[in-house]
């Protein structure tokens, strides 16, 4: 099964890397592009970035398309389901330790220049809250990873659905449970409840809470996996 894990990862890294590398290059151009805008206006430009919110918005739809881009093939190269769900795993946290040092370079190598020519009217922060000063600080990094692993598995397991089940069924199934949480309005404030031990800067956090959903929306992926069709049943149906 090993061997097939390491085939895997090996076809995922193929599959992935220009798509990465593609995403990183244009947010680095645009990045530099509105810094070099603000030196030019000086004090008639103010930008101030989160470096991470591109990142995440790019993770949710690579998300979203990765389990229609990779499950197919794999399957007939002759990964076995087993081997494929492990191996997403692997994949979820190579990707995660690879997305989270870019950024942390980025925001880095940005804040070393603006520091030193001085650039006051652009500001680039990372994953911050205002009660936390330091941007590197491990336990913010940690958490940023933590949120690239969720939300990696929750627009995996959208696609998973869509691809499996097609548009109309797959549209049912993830709108039934923010439909759900409007209906029964005490359910929905448990569940806002217990999402503040997944929020950083509250007093409810701890990492092991992300376990619930990481377990949760896992299981989901597997069940997919077990019976799923290597055609994607969005384009096959449409």
């Amino acid at each position: 099964m090993m061997e097939q894990v390491k085939l895997n990862l090996y076809y995922f890294y193929k599959a992935s890397w220009k798509t990465i590398a593609i995403f990183w290059s244009i947010y680095l151009g645009f990045v530099f592009a509105l810094m070099l805008l603000t030196i030019a206006f000086q004090a008639e430009i103010s930008f101030m970035g989160v470096s991470t919110l591109p990142s995440f918005i790019f993770t949710m739809i690579y998300g979203l398309i990765f389990f229609k881009e990779t499950f197919p093939q794999a399957i007939k190269f002759g990964v076995n389901r087993q081997s494929y769900f492990i191996s997403i795993w692997f994949y979820f946290i190579f990707f995660t330790i690879v997305m989270t040092i870019i950024g942390q370079v980025l925001l880095s190598v940005v804040n070393l220049i603006t520091n030193l020519f001085s650039i006051d009217n652009f500001k680039f922060v990372g994953f911050n809250y205002e009660t936390v000063t330091n941007t590197m600080d491990a336990n913010l990094i940690l958490y940023e990873g933590l949120l690239y692993i969720f939300i990696f598995l929750l627009t995996m397991l959208i696609g998973a659905a869509y691809f499996r089940y097609g548009m109309k069924i797959g549209t049912i199934i993830v709108i039934t449970i923010p439909l759900l949480l409007i209906v029964f309005r005490e359910i929905a404030a448990e569940m806002l409840e217990l999402l503040t031990y997944l929020v950083f800067a509250h007093e409810n956090y701890t990492i092991f809470a992300f376990l619930v959903p990481y377990i949760i929306f896992s299981t989901l992926i597997y069940l997919a996996i077990r019976k799923a069709s290597v055609i994607d049943q969005v384009s096959f149906k449409s």
